[in-house]
């Protein structure tokens, strides 16, 4: 055997292997769609940066291994040298196609149209901190109606902050968090349910607030009943924005996240409802316990559901609980209360 048989030979061994790798996980996600079919399509979106990179990736697999069957023989003569050209040049094709769907995957962008009882895609021109003569960069958000919605009535509004994974401009990563995630599964909820999508790390209060202005002021929300909560990173920024805007919220419920307990003084007339994993190694379970005791300290009314067997990732069941959405339609803002100002903290 020539150096060059044993090198093709070689080269066929690692397309068959790769042709067997991706057959099987487009198995196991056929076998994992059965059970839950968002799910699925986020966890092809992941791995390959979108369903069609998966397509392609199975198509040119299956091209590879067809390529193997037509290789030439060992005596070198070709069985079906023009197949093989057409081959070769399908795979240069697809292979060519693949940093352009790893850089450019499916987007789930837009200013659709409000539809009750749909989850739709929408953006607000953020304000521009430099000039007053121009708007800021996009801020893309999902908006949620109720089937029953009607204009004549006011409205609760929900406001989901997301986590770090979901960061960015494509929305699609944040339908599969939280409450967005809830109504995919085909949840109905009876309140306007606001999601907005943080551009870059950290939820900014002034302009997370500005876009919820903007809803309630295009929406028909009633403005005592509006609420907070997000996991994670926005879980993070729901103890941090309430803490800055607290006369704005009838409750909040931080899940798996941490604030400033120097600030604690101003949430003592909001409701408070928090939640941890016991086991989170990622967003230390003492955080959140240090703000619900800051706030019942300064005499708020706060408290916190410890899951004793779960981690970090504990939004799925947080946010499937009916209890969470009835304990937060049965607070209304309370009017503002004289109260001794507290400073901005100013470093540590």
């Amino acid at each position: 055997m020539t150096h060059e048989t044993s090198t093709r030979d070689y080269v066929d061994l690692m397309l068959l292997a790769a042709v067997g790798v991706i057959w099987v996980l487009l198995l196991i996600a056929v076998l994992l769609m059965l059970r839950s079919p968002y799910d699925t399509i986020m966890y092809v979106h992941f791995l390959w940066r979108g369903v069609w990179l998966a397509i392609v990736m199975v198509l040119l697999a299956t091209l590879a291994g067809l390529r193997m069957w037509l290789r030439p023989r060992n005596d070198g003569t070709p069985r079906k040298g023009r197949c093989l050209r057409t081959l070769d040049g399908l795979l240069l094709l697809g292979v060519a196609a693949l940093p352009v769907m790893l850089f450019y995957p499916p987007n789930d962008t837009g200013h659709d149209p409000l539809r009750p009882g749909a989850q739709v895609c929408r953006q607000y021109p953020a304000p521009n901190r430099t000039s007053t003569s121009s708007a800021g960069p996009r801020f893309h958000y999902l908006l949620y109606l109720p089937a029953e919605y009607l204009e004549s009535r006011r409205w609760p509004l929900v406001v989901f902050l997301h986590g770090g994974g979901a960061i960015g401009d494509n929305l699609l990563f944040v339908r599969a968090e939280g409450a967005p995630n809830q109504i995919e599964r085909g949840k109905q909820f009876p309140f306007i349910l606001l999601s907005p999508q943080c551009p870059g790390r950290g939820w900014n209060p002034e302009t997370t607030v500005a876009l919820i202005d903007h809803v309630c002021r295009t929406l028909p929300v009633d403005p005592d009943r509006v609420y907070l909560t997000g996991e994670s990173m926005g879980g993070h920024g729901t103890w941090n924005i309430a803490s800055r805007y607290p006369d704005r919220f009838a409750a909040i419920a931080p899940v798996c996240g941490g604030g400033d307990e120097r600030l604690a003084a101003r949430l003592v007339n909001v409701p408070i409802w928090a939640f941890h994993g016991a086991k989170d190694n990622v967003v230390p379970p003492a955080l959140s316990q240090t703000m619900v005791d800051a706030v019942t300290k300064c005499g708020g009314h706060a408290k916190r559901t410890l899951y004793p067997d779960d981690g970090h990732m504990i939004g799925d069941f947080v946010y499937a609980d009916e209890h969470l959405y009835q304990w937060l339609l049965g607070q209304r803002r309370s009017p503002p209360q004289p109260r001794n100002r507290v400073a901005e903290p100013v470093g540590h």
